[in-house]
């Protein structure tokens, strides 16, 4: 037998075992496929996480709004069951069930989607502020000049805050629960980080992938890099607004910047007018 005989005998039993055990792709699965450090949380709605005995709205006061429709949070309210706790568990339940009308720089951008999402959290009983910036964070994590942006700040029961992006509830930009991961991995298993994280890891598993050890391992296969420096950027910027308001309101009434005060208007963030939300510009008094 000469060695080009031999050299294909080989290269047979190779072929056989590549088909055999799935491809090459199972040989470097192996030893990525066995320490995961998954922690899926619970996605729907449980009964038991809502206040059905809260008084209705005929016992409430709300926020009597200028610019708003004067039925605002009411609706939110009659719309929307109380939440027990208001912790993060709750939170993450009742944001992986939200989802809002396609992102349109004309008319549905990040202030229309604050304001929404806001009035949303607000229905639930969650303390909730739209919190803005005038700059936006570029893929690097570094300050963008050109753009402003809008998300919220929620506050639970224990004080702890939650900032959260609220674009990541839009269509075609779905990344729930939107939540933003905080410096020293905080809400790590509560970010949307995560969740992507946990649905790659599901999708991937069985086939023939080089997966991440980690979330961590994950993080830093973007393109850039999710590294700490990046996540302490981001927890600074989301977690440390530059402004911060209750209502849509106190930024239509306008808000000072030293001894300029400016305005927002009302388009900005009149969310209701969105063909996506016909129902709820019915419901809610002009």
């Amino acid at each position: 037998m000469d060695k080009i005989e031999i050299i294909s005998i080989l290269f047979l039993i190779f072929l056989i075992l590549y088909n055999y055990m799935g491809g090459i792709g199972i040989f470097t699965n192996i030893y990525h496929t066995t320490n995961k450090d998954i922690d899926e949380l619970p996605t729907s709605y449980d009964d038991s996480i809502f206040d059905y005995g809260a008084p209705n709205s005929k016992f409430k006061n709300y926020h009597k709004s200028v610019y708003l429709p004067k039925n605002y949070y009411k609706i939110a309210d009659e719309t929307y069951p109380d939440v027990k706790n208001k912790d993060i568990d709750s939170l993450y339940i009742v944001l992986m069930n939200i989802k809002l009308s396609e992102y349109n720089r004309d008319d549905y951008d990040c202030s229309d989607v604050s304001a929404q999402l806001e009035w949303i959290l607000e229905g639930y009983g969650f303390k909730t502020y739209i919190a803005s910036s005038p700059y936006s964070l570029d893929k690097y994590g570094n300050i963008n000049s050109n753009s402003g942006h809008a998300w919220l700040i929620v506050q639970l029961d224990d004080g702890e805050k939650v900032a959260i992006e609220s674009t990541c509830f839009t269509q075609h930009s779905f990344h729930p629960p939107g939540i933003v991961l905080g410096r020293n991995m905080k809400y790590k298993k509560y970010s949307y980080l995560y969740r992507d994280y946990v649905e790659d890891i599901k999708k991937y598993s069985n086939g023939n992938y080089l997966l991440p050890n980690s979330f961590e391992e994950y993080l830093l296969s973007y393109e850039p890099p999710i590294d700490e420096n990046y996540i302490n950027k981001c927890d600074y910027y989301y977690y440390h607004p530059k402004f911060i308001h209750d209502t849509p309101d106190e930024y239509i009434e306008g808000y000072y910047v030293g001894n300029v005060k400016h305005y927002i208007p009302l388009s900005e963030f009149d969310w209701w007018s969105d063909d996506y939300n016909g129902y709820f510009k019915n419901k809610l008094d002009g």
